[in-house]
């Protein structure tokens, strides 16, 4: 059985040379090499905390390693920014154990002739341990201090001002709440959360949305009876808020337009006492399935999946009271939760706003008369968020504004119909949602 930390510099190696998520790749590791809780934990903790702060440690590296993080052989260096993860921001680790669990992985791989290297690293940076000079200009000081892009961190600041792109800067680097949408379908939220009090579980009502719970000392959530009873799903409460604007009313008709991997379409036909139809569309069938295996367990019956291509209309779909149109985006709103978003992003960016105003327009046309319109996406990008959704207006005089979650506090001016949630504000993900109606 591999070790916590081989898991970590493993899964991390994965992270690099395949660009893939960050959540898959651990889960498939601690699946495949079938670890107990505690090494599970561990290796996660260390997973994530390589990646939420990569720049900062790859900083440390170039102050005190003889040659360039780029010419570093791959394994030898995840080894060396798990041990810098550890020695600098894990204190109940002892330095001896980061150190020479670093160098035992290296030693039993085909690198072992970097032993020496990342024995040496790791120990000069348990010598100066933070006390290292940071670059003198501003956003390069800052893209070290907090993990971040240039370019992206450039983003925030021109959307939001430097003192709230701090503020976000900040937030990615914390821990994320694990919250939950009870299905009140199945169960009402005081006896879940007695439930959970009675397994050690502490949930927590969020004091912004209705059956939402934040827990705590859960371990693995899949591993909870109360998971296969079908009594919750995983949920931030973004989206929930999301489909509380929606308002979702018992025997409408609703469509999600890009529903996978179901989280929305759930919490839709729960808020609809699973009464109505909730049509759940993505274009991939492998998510399709996540839907229909999500709606099972939690016994919603009024889920109805279809293979469909958000870029196209379908007439054969029909008109909906509802239509939540919850688009792909640069996801800038989830960093804290996928940090490896924030170093993968930049390339792209430019794309997605017209892809996003082309999806929005073809969703528009399956909402009748009366009926609510619902754009949003997790990202904070004023270019994929607020430029959208008033460019629909202006060219689509049939729709109209109506006020979203007036009871929030916004972070800053917005139109009525439009909202931006913050972590460090809401304590949500960094979510924007916009409501239009059509006109009778």
């Amino acid at each position: 059985m591999k070790n916590a930390r081989y898991i970590a510099a493993w899964s991390l190696l994965r992270v690099d040379k395949e660009q893939a998520y960050s959540n898959l790749v651990i889960d498939a590791e601690l699946k495949k090499h079938d670890c107990s809780e505690r090494d599970a934990a561990l290796a996660t903790a260390i997973f994530y905390g390589v990646l939420e702060r990569k720049i900062t440690i790859d900083y440390y590296i170039k102050k005190h390693a003889t040659i360039k993080v780029a010419k570093i052989s791959p394994l030898a260096l995840q080894c060396i920014r798990i041990g810098i993860c550890q020695i600098l921001y894990m204190d109940k680790i002892p330095h001896s154990a980061a150190v020479n669990e670093s160098v035992n992985i290296v030693k039993a791989s085909k690198e072992k002739h970097t032993a020496g290297f990342v024995n040496a690293v790791l120990r000069a940076v348990i010598k100066t341990g933070h006390n290292i000079q940071l670059p003198t200009e501003e956003r390069e000081r800052l893209s070290v201090q907090y993990s971040c892009q240039i370019p992206l961190m450039n983003s925030y600041i021109e959307d939001f001002g430097k003192e709230m792109a701090i503020e976000i800067l900040k937030s990615n680097l914390e821990k994320p709440p694990i919250t939950i949408r009870v299905n009140t379908t199945r169960i009402q939220t005081d006896k879940l959360i007695e439930l959970f009090a009675e397994n050690g579980i502490q949930a927590v009502s969020s004091p912004i949305c209705e059956n939402a719970l934040n827990l705590s000392g859960t371990g693995s959530i899949e591993k909870l009876a109360t998971f296969h009873q079908g009594y919750f799903h995983i949920q931030d409460t973004a989206s929930q808020l999301c489909v509380k604007t929606l308002d979702p009313q018992k025997g409408e008709r609703v469509l999600d337009v890009c529903a996978a991997p179901g989280g929305k379409s759930f919490t839709i036909a729960e808020r609809m006492e699973d009464e109505g139809e909730v049509l759940s569309l993505d274009i991939h069938p492998h998510k399709i399935g996540l839907i229909q295996n999500g709606a099972e367990r939690l016994g919603l019956k009024s889920i109805r999946t279809f293979e469909n291509d958000a870029g196209q209309y379908n007439p054969v779909l029909g008109k909906f009271t509802k239509v939540l149109c919850d688009l792909p985006c640069s996801g800038l709103g989830i960093i804290r939760k996928k940090p490896e978003i924030g170093y993968n992003i930049v390339a792209f960016l430019d794309n997605l706003p017209k892809i996003q105003y082309s999806l929005l327009c073809i969703s528009a046309q399956y909402v009748e008369d009366n009926g609510i319109l619902v754009y949003s996406t997790c990202t904070l990008r004023k270019k994929e968020n607020e430029e959208i959704a008033q460019r629909f207006l202006e060219n689509h005089k049939e729709f109209l504004p109506i006020p979203v979650l007036p009871e929030l506090k916004r972070a800053y001016e917005q139109p009525t119909n439009m909202i931006t949630l913050f972590p460090h504000l809401h304590g949500t993900d960094g979510f924007f949602i916009s409501a239009f109606q059509k006109k009778g």
